[in-house]
């Protein structure tokens, strides 16, 4: 059993009691790259395509849960939703249409929006969970949890004490072409932005992307880029600076995932853990 039937199932159970639920400096150093499928429970964005009549149409979004992308298998009850927003080339705002959940997505239309330079964020509302043993060590594998995370919960095991903890989604799509962002733009709990090429990302060319907390560079995180047409799965520890260079070697859409998890601040106190799912596209 994978994580994500874990936290089904321990929904489900709140459901029905509380009505819960609703390498050189600059470069990507590749911790693992393995053919074996990610046990991704995360919930990103995936550009509709709105076929000969896209100039007419509104940009359409999918947003939904999944074990491994690009398959999509829970859309987000648009109640789960905190904040969305979406924003074109200029970092000018738009609004959105109300998201309508279908049978594994949630569709979400932004009128006016240019379907190449664009960039949408969506953030969950944080959810309580408490995993048992085996699926923690599921977890921490899955997200590369280092050793200091490890030593915590070490010592907690050998205390009895349970493995709770408290976790926030955020989910970021952007276009073939980044959008520029203004410095009044609102800071999410997690976050990635493209920092280079300025223009269309296309296969083989050099990327540059900057993991972000609170707003501010995230070093040392473990993420994992994922393309939509390989099971490959490369991984990558960001920097000092929060970033990660890289040379992708596909086009097609992209996913890159990590998990922030930091240990009970305080005696009793839960663990807290931020998620991030950042889709892009590659040009040929």
């Amino acid at each position: 059993m994978n994580l994500l039937s874990a936290v089904r199932r321990v929904r489900a159970h709140a459901r029905a009691t509380a009505a819960a639920l609703a390498a050189p400096v600059g470069a990507v150093a590749m911790a693992a790259l393995t053919a074996a499928p990610a046990l991704a429970h995360d919930t990103w964005f995936e550009r509709v395509e709105a076929g000969e009549r896209a100039a007419a149409q509104p940009l359409q979004l999918a947003l939904g849960t999944g074990t491994h992308y690009p398959r999509y298998e829970d859309p987000v009850q648009p109640k789960y939703l905190a904040h969305l927003a979406c924003v074109d080339g200029q970092g000018t705002a738009y609004k959105t249409e109300p998201a309508r959940a279908g049978r594994r997505h949630t569709v979400v239309r932004v009128p006016g929006l240019d379907a190449a330079a664009f960039s949408c964020v969506a953030r969950l509302h944080s959810f309580e969970i408490e995993l048992t043993p085996a699926l923690v060590d599921v977890y921490f594998e899955e997200i590369r949890a280092g050793d200091a995370l490890r030593a915590v919960l070490s010592r907690q095991r050998a205390q009895g004490q349970p493995f709770e903890e408290r976790y926030l989604k955020v989910a970021r799509i952007e276009g073939l072409v980044a959008p520029a962002r203004p410095q009044s733009a609102e800071r999410q709990p997690l976050d990635v932005l493209r920092v280079a090429p300025g223009g269309v990302l296309k296969a083989g060319a050099e990327a540059v992307f900057e993991v972000q907390r609170d707003g501010k560079p995230l070093a040392d995180q473990p993420v994992q880029l994922l393309n939509d047409a390989a099971p490959a799965g490369l991984w990558a520890r960001t920097d000092a600076a929060g970033r990660i260079t890289i040379r992708l070697p596909l086009p097609g859409r992209w996913l890159l995932r990590g998990v922030d998890l930091r240990p009970p601040a305080s005696e009793g106190a839960r663990w807290e853990s931020r998620f991030i799912a950042y889709t892009f596209e590659v040009a040929r």
